[in-house]
């Protein structure tokens, strides 16, 4: 059998796979699933949208949207039978697609991200928009929307997500400066737009004093913000674990200086840093482990180094990559016991010595998505190691988000 058999066999059997498994969440409705069966079929005959040419993860990404589009059956004003098609990029397809059958006004390239997820509220902003209510009107909005930021979402450039171009417009409509706008879309803010107040005041307060804070502080004054205001702690008692609210849901930025602010953040990070770990462990993700090996080079003194990426599976190993890589993973422990985030140690090693810790991935398991990846003090992931990275989402079938 030729290779070239072989692979569209293989990207065959991963589409059906794919598309099993929408029809399986459709199951208890039958209009959705109707619905989804003409889309897949207008799909095929009209476009290259699941071309066997494409990557699992693009062919993924499109049977998704078509799903989301079908559960979406009754806001369609077009049939699927009249949409152009054509040969494009999935985000391209499924924009033009989601315009030609939910949409009678035009939309943003940007919010076709809303297909590509599972989320049902976003979908129905993209609905309401393309049926011609201003985006600043859609109730039940997360981010408290103005005329000036509504102007500079409806502008985003097409590359970022709609919660990311939300979270940008409302940053921008502050007058923060660019260099903000790239550091908060680096962190889970970028595709979290809950406690709109807290993060609106926070914004102001980034915007205001950005000279004196940098990237690196106001990365390390979302963790602790996190920690503090939004994540539920678990606390241990007799009757087992009992999960409890945020420590201080209530503590505001109002009245307080970089300097002031930034004590309280210090000592906060100094409490985890000198943490032993309270020896809680937690199941693995399923996901597996990666290892990459440098080709050797002639000219080099060593040998050639190599890759591994590991799971994180308990408080102590939390507190060693903290502790190693300057920044607050161990603060991520309540959400690695209740399987909301799964974290992974990129090290390298080289030579006779031990393992250097890189990289910290956190993984969230529910959508198969890489969100996040720290370095020293919350550096950012490029070059060769973002590669290698890029290597194992590749085989563990992961998206990259964009904000990652």
């Amino acid at each position: 059998m030729s290779n070239t058999i072989s692979f569209h066999r293989h990207a065959r059997r991963e589409l059906d796979r794919a598309v099993r498994g929408a029809f399986s969440e459709l199951a208890g409705d039958l209009a959705a699933r109707s619905a989804f069966a003409s889309l897949l079929g207008h799909a095929r005959e009209r476009s290259t949208l699941l071309c066997a040419s494409r990557d699992a993860a693009s062919r993924a990404a499109a049977v998704r949207a078509l799903k989301n589009l079908a559960r979406n059956h009754a806001a369609h004003v077009a049939s699927a039978a009249t949409w152009a098609g054509g040969d494009a990029g999935v985000n391209a397809l499924i924009h033009a697609l989601a315009q030609h059958i939910v949409g009678r006004y035009a939309v943003p390239r940007g919010f076709v991200s809303v297909w590509l997820a599972d989320d049902p509220e976003p979908q129905r902003w993209f609905i309401e928009h393309a049926n011609g209510r201003p985006f600043r009107e859609i109730a039940g909005l997360p981010v408290r929307m103005t005329r000036r930021m509504e102007h500079i979402l409806l502008t985003s450039p097409p590359h970022l997500s709609l919660q990311a171009a939300m979270r940008r417009a409302e940053i921008l409509a502050l007058d923060g400066p660019p260099e903000l706008v790239d550091t908060i879309l680096t962190t889970d803010l970028a595709a979290d737009l809950g406690h709109g107040d807290l993060w609106r005041e926070a914004l102001r307060f980034f915007a205001r004093y950005w000279d004196a804070l940098g990237p690196i502080r106001v990365t390390t004054i979302i963790d602790f913000l996190y920690a503090r205001c939004v994540r539920p702690t678990e606390i241990a008692t007799d009757a087992g674990p009992s999960i409890k609210g945020p420590p201080d849901p209530d503590f505001s930025l109002a009245g307080r200086t970089p300097q002031s602010l930034l004590r309280i953040v210090d000592a906060w990070h100094a409490e985890l840093a000198v943490r032993r770990g309270t020896g809680r462990t937690w199941p693995a993700s399923g996901l597996h482990g990666f290892r990459y090996a440098e080709p050797p080079r002639p000219e080099a003194e060593e040998g050639p180094a190599e890759w591994s990426i590991a799971e994180l599976l308990g408080s102590g190993e939390l507190v060693a990559e903290g502790r190693a890589l300057r920044h607050c993973v161990a603060s991520y422990e309540d959400r690695c016991v209740r399987g909301v985030s799964s974290l992974w140690s990129l090290r390298r090693q080289a030579g006779e010595g031990a393992p250097a810790r890189r990289f910290t991935i956190e993984v969230d398991p529910r959508a198969r998505a890489i969100v996040q990846i720290r370095g020293f003090a919350n550096r950012r992931a490029d070059g060769h190691p973002r590669r290698i990275i890029g290597m194992w989402a590749e085989r563990e079938r992961l998206t990259v988000a964009s904000h990652a």
